[in-house]
């Protein structure tokens, strides 16, 4: 595999982290963390001891900027790979994360038009529950639980999922998407368990409740160097395959 650019949204959460020493890791790739505040990032990757130079690129972007042409283009120009780790809010449904993958969406078609990366790639960090119908669920206590407490994110992370859906299949036919349903992320150490996808799927049941977030990053790049290609363009759950 030539060398690959990947950018990195959220890249000072826990997640985007992890993803930047998963990505390290390997000398095919070239980290850009794209992010709001650069000062923020570059003393969370100084606690880590990892070194901002070589392969890996910290870069300023305002990703909710409606005026994407001019915020993203230039920063996404030779970007190959887009990995999302944006959250979402608690307590409310909201379209900033949503708004933010359309507008990287647009970006990467701009730059594909002119003659940029020709096949481009998005993978999105959702959640188990995302989609899913609660009200098919008995018991007042859990429809609370899920009305105050997960409702509101998830809708968040399916919103954005509906937006990467509906660009490729309207829009732009040669981006490549997938939306990766984790189940409860741990800050635990990244293990050798194999991870079990399944797509379309809102989770797996039978299957641990909890992985670490190191091992969501690991996936994500797994999929990307040799996953398989049927996981592409499709909202995809997984956990560790172990019981």
């Amino acid at each position: 595999m030539a060398e690959l650019t990947v950018g990195i949204l959220g890249a000072s959460g826990v997640l985007g982290l992890e993803l930047i020493k998963e990505g390290l890791k390997n000398d095919k790739y070239k980290i850009k963390a794209l992010v709001r505040n650069p000062t923020k990032m570059r003393e969370l990757l100084n606690k880590e001891n990892i070194k901002e130079g070589g392969k890996l690129e910290v870069k300023q972007v305002d990703i909710l900027n409606e005026d994407w042409e001019k915020n993203l283009v230039p920063e996404l120009e030779g970007v190959s790979v887009v990995m999302s780790a944006l959250g979402s809010p608690a307590f409310e449904v909201s379209d900033l994360t949503p708004s933010a993958m359309s507008n990287v969406c647009k970006a990467l078609k701009h730059i594909f038009n002119k003659g940029g990366v020709a096949s481009p790639k998005i993978l999105y960090c959702s959640s188990w529950g995302s989609g899913a119908n609660f009200e098919q669920h008995d018991g007042f206590l859990y429809k609370l639980f899920v009305n105050w407490v997960i409702y509101q994110p998830l809708q968040t992370h399916f919103k954005a999922e509906k937006v990467l859906a509906s660009f490729q299949s309207s829009e732009f036919p040669e981006l490549s998407w997938i939306s990766i349903r984790p189940p409860g992320l741990l800050n635990g150490p990244q293990t050798e368990t194999e991870i079990f996808a399944a797509p379309d799927l809102f989770s797996i049941p039978d299957k641990p409740h909890r992985i670490s977030r190191a091992d969501v990053a690991r996936f994500f790049f797994q999929q990307l160097e040799r996953g398989d290609p049927n996981l592409w363009n499709h909202p995809v759950a997984i956990t560790l395959n172990s019981q």
